[in-house]
């Protein structure tokens, strides 16, 4: 079925929209012949059928399919040159017709978007973006369209306190914030067209930082999250770790919330742990006012998650 079976393919270009360019190696000669495939024609959708169902094929190997989505154009701006709304209802519904339960998702800063939010259903945007003041977003949420958030540059870099990373999940608790997008994790030198074979050679004068951009447009640490190892594997880095800890703040809101509910507001004494409940899984403005306005004191975030191990404990000795 796939026109260039036993080749080696690259996918290069990750924005669709603007055509798919793809290294092919041809065999036996080893030469590498660039290959474009422009959008509106049958090569191109021919092309995303196969590429698409290859990828679902090895997700469904692995049991992972049921956590799969696509984001088929990043960044989406209305009325702009670089994205016709026209493009994209053409690859979106080349999808859709094709794999109908693959979710369509996009990153999107710019609330032109919700001019068009049909063509998606999941929108994630910028975390900056959502605050109590702007209910836009909210406005097109609904039990089929969840809303996601993501990252990308800003509170990323290395250069940003610790606390920072890891109250990015705080953020999607106090906003119901469902799904969550860093765009790379592994990017190193993203825009200096570093070759990745010689970034993770054995040959430390040849390795990365030694042969390696680590700065992405001056931001330090924007694209990655793990590092190479001198043997290939990967190491993690603190921001990671960062972010581990703010996902298990995370998973503690959530239990809290799961044991509370099986307590029964007839009891006087589950109806007072319920009201202790209510009180710290919700997240206020000394700790979290906005996405952008919280504490940098890693104390607060620290205290109230004690406090909800603690009555977590306490709940599981009356249930």
């Amino acid at each position: 079925e796939n026109p260039m079976k036993g080749n080696s393919i690259n996918v290069a270009e990750h924005h669709y929209i603007l055509g798919i360019s793809i290294d092919v190696i041809q065999k036996p000669s080893g030469r590498r012949v660039e290959k474009t495939f422009l959008p509106f024609t049958q090569e191109y959708e021919d092309y995303l059928i196969q590429y698409i169902k290859a990828y679902l094929d090895m997700l469904s190997k692995n049991n992972w399919l049921d956590k799969a989505y696509i984001n088929v154009v990043d960044e989406p701006v209305a009325d702009s040159n670089r994205y016709d709304y026209s493009t994209i209802e053409w690859l979106h519904n080349i999808i859709r017709r094709n794999f109908p339960d693959l979710k369509i998702v996009s990153a999107v800063h710019d609330e032109s978007v919700l001019k068009r939010v049909d063509l998606w259903d999941i929108l994630a945007p910028s975390l900056d973006k959502i605050n109590p003041e702007n209910d836009r977003w909210w406005s097109v949420i609904d039990a089929k369209r969840p809303l996601w958030a993501y990252i990308c540059s800003s509170t990323s870099n290395i250069d940003y306190q610790p606390v920072d990373h890891r109250s990015w999940f705080w953020a999607c608790w106090k906003y119901d914030l469902v799904g969550f997008i860093y765009w790379g994790l592994y990017s190193w030198g993203y825009s200096a067209g570093n070759n990745y074979d010689t970034m993770l050679s054995v040959y430390p004068a040849l390795r990365w930082p030694n042969k390696a951009q680590w700065l992405l447009e001056n931001r330090a640490g924007d694209g990655f999250l793990i590092y190479p190892s001198p043997h290939g594997e990967p190491w993690s880095s603190i921001r990671l770790a960062n972010i581990r800890d703010g996902i298990e703040d995370y998973e503690y809101f959530y239990l809290l919330r799961e044991v509370a509910g099986n307590l029964s507001r007839d009891n006087a004494d589950h109806l007072a742990l319920i009201n202790e409940a209510a009180d710290l899984l919700e997240i206020g403005p000394d700790i979290m006012n906005t996405t952008t306005d919280y504490s940098r004191n890693p104390d607060s975030f620290l205290a109230r998650r004690e406090k909800i191990a603690d009555l977590i404990e306490r709940i599981n000795r009356y249930i």
